[in-house]
């Protein structure tokens, strides 16, 4: 049984490989790493068939939606971007942590 993955609240804060993760399909939104809003990514294994829930479109009996490539092209730079700025989340948790132990020690 394939499994899908919401892997939005990982994209920008942990490295995620969606060929690493061994699940069927691995999803993940733009509005997480920053903008563009309205889109996400699907990373289906070659395995996993797809089937639309809507049909029909403009330019073929198989596409119910137009593809906006500025949008796509953006949610790939936020993605890159996300990545570089990997190291400093891992920075950013270490001050979670700390700051999420310090509130636990002062609760009477």
């Amino acid at each position: 049984m394939p499994l899908h993955v919401d892997g939005t609240q990982a994209v920008g804060k942990i490295g995620v490989q969606p060929a690493d993760v061994h699940v069927g399909c691995h999803e993940l939104s733009s509005p997480q790493i920053s903008r563009p809003r309205a889109f996400a990514a699907l990373f289906a294994r070659r395995r996993i068939r797809i089937r639309p829930l809507l049909i029909g479109g403009r330019r073929s009996a198989a596409d119910a939606g137009d593809r906006k490539c500025p949008g796509i092209v953006a949610m790939g730079k936020a993605a890159e971007l996300a990545k570089a700025n990997l190291p400093e989340m891992a920075r950013v948790g270490i001050l979670r942590d700390r700051l999420e132990a310090g509130i636990s020690e002062n609760i009477d």
